[in-house]
């Protein structure tokens, strides 16, 4: 029978989505490993067969060709497909209804919706998405990563083969584009398992410029789908003199979605094994970790002698360091960042850095706790500080806590007045078990000067006895506890006149209460070089008038207007 055919140009259609649908979603399925996809195959198939039942798609053609001998429907001529917010592209687009495949040929292009764009010459389908072929098949996704192969097969629904396949992360050259990328990787097979979520590279290699520097006949890695994987990390080395020579390797362990745990062994050829355990755990209103990590050492000597300059003393060094935060509502927020440590070398010694550490130079450790609660027109923060020196002038007694410490800010827009009115409080309470004294003149350099159980101090005291008194002697921090709160009242409106002056009419009243209790006693070094001149808190009376005990209230009212006239020029070098 003489076939039949209906020509139609330059018209929108409603297109069967059986027919020409399974081109879009077919494709789709082949191209899903690619970088930057956050779903795997199957997923992404469930979603299409889902999608598909409601779903509608227009066709633009020059012409629609129904071929009822053959079974075949075919849309001719600068085809476009729109279809779930892809476009497919192609010279002729065939559904063969007969033996359920679908062909898209000549400059086939296909446009996710985020942007991935997908070439081919020719591809080949079963209308079930299970099994199907792209021939010189090109992907371009939005974070700039390429892929190609010579042919492309997908088999069972299961298993993606690029033959020849090509990867690289880097754009090619504007001014050559012809010329190979920065770096790229070339295999003769890349396998993509979707059920196991990994791809497989066989006889593959890595090119820099277009020149091979490595060859693996044959490695794996996770799809980008894969966001966690239990596994081996990156292995690193470690040469030190105090350590030896030695490797860390660690090992990840993704236990759930959301709580992991990763154990980092370290051998050090002087010292033996070092042991790192880091655990990760999110929970419906937060995250906390944990680390734990320390070492027996073998040979104790290699650091310096205890207390004041290192910790030959110790055979067992390690630390413990957290962290969380956990939103309790919309408002409120709860959390801690803490770390305690055998001893102060410690963290500089093994280089273990946690997150309570100041800086990268291993200067002090900063643990807080803290609740922190934020509205509309205010804002509230209570916490508590634990400092921990860990360089080798630090004495521990000597670094203070600060527990509590609060901070409030409310705003106000007073009836009436207008205005704002603002109201801030500031309370802190620091404690220190230590003096901390220092030299002006005559004094002694703290190397000379140490307790045998803590470590290096500053002292006042030269050959004919003591030195701790003003001008002689400067105390840096008293022993004992400082209270301190300020309260801050204040109310200010800005008017601005028809000329553009700006008024600002203020008032407001400041009051401060400061408690001080003054420790005389304890820390009386009985090792003092210069037994006539002994550092001690008792010293402290000299600086306070022989008052253990002192307060402090001050109010301080404040009223004006401020002025202002801002005005703009124009000139030729700017406004």
């Amino acid at each position: 029978m003489r076939p039949i055919f209906r020509k139609i140009r330059s018209k929108w259609l409603t297109f069967r989505k059986a027919l020409l649908g399974s081109v879009a979603l077919g494709v789709l399925t082949l191209v899903a490993p690619l970088p930057g996809q956050a779903q795997t195959l199957n997923d992404r198939i469930a979603a299409n067969a889902t999608n598909s039942k409601n779903s509608r798609m227009l066709v633009d053609a020059r012409e629609v060709v129904y071929d009822r001998d053959k079974d075949r429907v075919s849309a001719v001529g600068d085809v476009q497909i729109y279809y779930q917010g892809r476009v497919l592209e192609a010279d002729r687009v065939t559904y063969d209804r007969k033996n359920k495949r679908v062909y898209a040929e000549g400059n086939a292009k296909l446009t996710e919706a985020d942007g991935t764009k997908s070439f081919g010459d020719r591809f080949d389908l079963t209308d079930d998405f299970k099994d199907g072929f792209i021939d010189s098949l090109r992907v371009e996704t939005t974070t700039k990563s390429r892929i190609s192969a010579a042919r492309a097969e997908r088999t069972g629904g299961e298993r993606t083969v690029f033959n020849n396949g090509t990867f690289t992360a880097c754009e090619p050259c504007k001014e050559a584009p012809e010329k190979p990328p920065l770096w790229q990787i070339k295999a003769a097979r890349i396998i993509h398992n979707n059920s196991e979520q990994r791809i497989y590279y066989e006889n593959a290699s890595v090119e820099f410029f277009g020149v091979p520097v490595a060859w693996f006949p044959y490695f794996a890695a996770p799809d980008p789908s894969v966001q966690r994987l239990s596994g081996v990390l990156s292995p690193h080395l470690v040469s030190k003199t105090r350590l030896g020579y030695g490797a860390s390797v660690p090992l990840y362990w993704a236990i759930a979605q959301n709580y992991d745990v990763t154990f980092t062994p370290t051998y050090l050829s002087r010292q033996g094994f070092h042991a790192d355990v880091f655990w990760r755990h999110r929970t419906e209103n937060g995250s906390y970790n944990l680390r734990a990590n320390g070492i027996f050492q073998q040979d104790r000597s290699a650091f310096n002698a205890a207390p004041w300059l290192g910790a030959g003393n110790r055979t067992f060094r390690g630390s413990i360091s957290s962290r969380g935060r956990f939103y309790l509502n919309e408002k409120w927020t709860f959390g801690w960042d803490g770390a305690i440590a055998t001893d102060k070398f410690y963290y500089a010694d093994y280089k273990v850095k946690p997150s309570s550490l100041a800086n990268n130079y291993f200067t002090e450790s900063v643990s807080k706790i803290y609740l922190q609660g934020r509205g509309e027109r205010s804002w509230f923060d209570l916490s508590a500080y634990h400092f921990l020196g860990v360089s080798t002038a630090d004495w521990q007694p000597q670094i203070g806590t600060a527990a509590p410490v609060l901070d409030f800010d409310r705003r106000f827009t007073p009836d009436g007045i207008g205005g704002e009115l603002k109201l801030t409080v500031n309370a802190a309470a620091i404690q220190r078990d230590a003096a901390f004294y220092q030299p002006l003149t005559g004094g002694i350099t703290p190397s000379l000067l140490y307790n045998a159980n803590e470590g290096q101090y500053y002292a006042c005291a030269t050959a004919a006895g003591g030195a701790y008194r003003p001008g002689q002697c400067l105390l840096r921090g008293f022993a004992g506890q400082y209270l301190r709160t300020s309260v801050d009242l204040s109310w200010r409106r800005q008017f601005i006149d028809p000329v553009g002056q700006v008024w600002t009419p203020f008032v407001g009243l400041k009051g401060d209460l400061a408690a001080l209790q003054v420790k005389q006693s304890g820390y009386n070094d009985p090792t003092n070089v210069f037994p006539t001149g002994r550092y001690g808190n008792d010293n402290q009376g000299n600086f306070f008038g022989g008052n253990a005990d002192n307060y402090l209230f001050r109010g301080m009212p404040s009223v004006g207007v401020e002025y202002r006239y801002p005005f703009f020029a124009l000139s030729s070098f700017g406004t």
